[in-house]
């Protein structure tokens, strides 16, 4: 409701000095000056003041605003920082903690606040730790396991942390994967088991291809003369059979060894027949032409 010059007419008729604060574009305020008493008016220095009085009030609200965001915003990391599951370690000078997180504690001991005092308890992480120090890189997942009544598995990574002018610092992250690998033994103990389970039942699929037709065979034996075709036909495959079940049973001792390929000579005439008499009195040989 400023009317020109920025001046702003009470309800008595008074007029008070108005300036906008202004930063970057954005109106964050206004300057209010109360009105003069009598008949005084406002001058042009009276407006050049107001103007650089509202000029320094933009500057220091916004770098209130930007205080009240760093503030914020450090709050914010020092939450996360105490909230994260992994275990975090500032490492300064000679190899002393600088910060460290609950998780970090909790995994290496509350009392625990350098890296001699780390060496007596956890020798493989705090060598693994001075390694990646002494490096001045990045060291990346390293796996490690914590000693203790119940050992941790963890994976650790060191990494140097940026300043200018001051003594450098290191981060390392500690993350534990103790579930993680026994989920991981759990599945390989699993698919072992499965395959297991695969050979279990191919070995019963060989088993009855094996026994079948040495029963057939028994059932013809029972049946035809002694001296029959059909009788020296039988008293050939059942030892062959036997024979195959016995290598089977062999190949079962071990069943990490690898499969032995073992050439013969055969008869193929022999084979087809040796086939012909294992299915041909199978449900489904009324529609095979042999």
């Amino acid at each position: 409701g400023a009317g020109g010059g920025g001046a702003l007419r009470w309800a008595g008729g008074d007029e008070a000095l108005v300036v906008p604060i202004v930063q970057r574009g954005e109106r964050l305020g206004l300057l209010v000056l109360d009105p003069k008493s009598g008949d005084e008016s406002w001058s042009d220095e009276d407006r050049q003041w107001a103007e650089m009085s509202a000029a320094h009030a933009s500057v220091a609200l916004q770098n209130a605003r930007s205080f009240a965001r760093l503030r914020q915003l450090q709050d914010l990391t020092a939450r996360t920082f105490e909230a994260l599951t992994a275990g975090v370690l500032v490492i300064g000078e000679r190899g002393a903690f600088a910060r460290s997180n609950p998780a970090a504690r909790r995994m290496l001991g509350a009392s625990v606040a350098t890296l001699d005092e780390l060496e007596p308890s956890q020798p493989n992480l705090a060598r693994a730790i001075r390694a990646g120090v002494a490096s001045g890189g990045t060291r990346e997942n390293e796996e490690l396991q914590l000693a203790g009544a119940r050992p941790a598995q963890v994976l650790l990574s060191v990494a140097p942390l940026k300043q200018d002018g001051s003594a450098p610092l290191y981060l390392a992250i500690l993350h534990d994967i103790t579930a993680y690998k026994a989920l991981e033994t759990l599945a390989q103990r699993n698919a072992a088991l499965a395959r297991l389970g695969d050979t279990i039942s191919s070995i019963n699929h060989e088993v009855r291809n094996i026994l079948q037709p040495m029963r057939y065979q028994v059932d013809q034996l029972q049946r035809v003369p002694a001296g029959e075709p059909a009788l020296r036909r039988a008293l050939q495959i059942i030892p062959d059979r036997l024979d195959a079940l016995e290598r089977l049973l062999a190949n079962l001792r071990d069943l990490s060894r690898p499969l032995d390929l073992r050439r013969r000579r055969l008869n193929v005439a022999e084979l087809a027949e040796s086939v012909w008499l294992d299915v041909k009195e199978l449900p489904c040989a009324g529609r095979v032409r042999f």
